[in-house]
């Protein structure tokens, strides 16, 4: 009695903590595209690379006649490891406003709001990493070390605070 099936996943993504998060869409039925961009969500996604779980979920629904959504949540490179509030306050106010499960991303804002607030702390105190994420910001891209330092420091620097 299944009609629908979603999965939801997360991809690293050259963008600054600053910047809004995107949500991206894979559907198994071309009219699901038609849908997905009414909640505002990028239905062209291009992955390169082996095949996930997400897509076999797609191809068995598929084959079952039945719908299938992957959704895929954009966070900064430098985030991936230690999480981001912002990426997770967006998917769940998508799920929210798409499929009405009344899930609740009010508490989340304070997560989101103390983890950028640390971040303008190391700002503020290393003149490298604010060189590296306003470059972000102007949509510029890092050299294999700066992602490096960059996610490294992060990292660091939020698991300590």
């Amino acid at each position: 009695k299944v009609k629908q099936v979603y999965t939801i996943g997360g991809m690293a993504s050259g963008i600054a903590h600053s910047a809004k998060r995107r949500v991206f869409t894979v559907v198994n039925r071309p009219g699901l595209k038609k849908e997905m961009a009414k909640l505002g969500l990028e239905t062209e996604m291009y992955y390169q690379g082996p095949p996930s779980i997400s897509s076999f979920l797609l191809w068995v629904a598929r084959s079952r006649g039945i719908d299938g959504i992957s959704l895929w949540q954009e966070m900064p490179f430098y985030l991936a490891t230690v999480g981001d509030w912002r990426a997770t306050k967006t998917m769940v106010e998508l799920l929210d406003k798409g499929l009405e499960l009344h899930a609740g991303a009010d508490g989340l804002d304070k997560e989101a709001n103390s983890q950028e607030s640390r971040l303008e702390l190391l700002r503020q105190r290393s003149s490298e990493i604010d060189v590296f994420i306003k470059r972000l910001e102007s949509g510029g891209e890092l050299t294999q070390d700066e992602v490096q330092k960059l996610a490294g420091e992060v990292a660091e620097f939020l698991s300590t605070s």
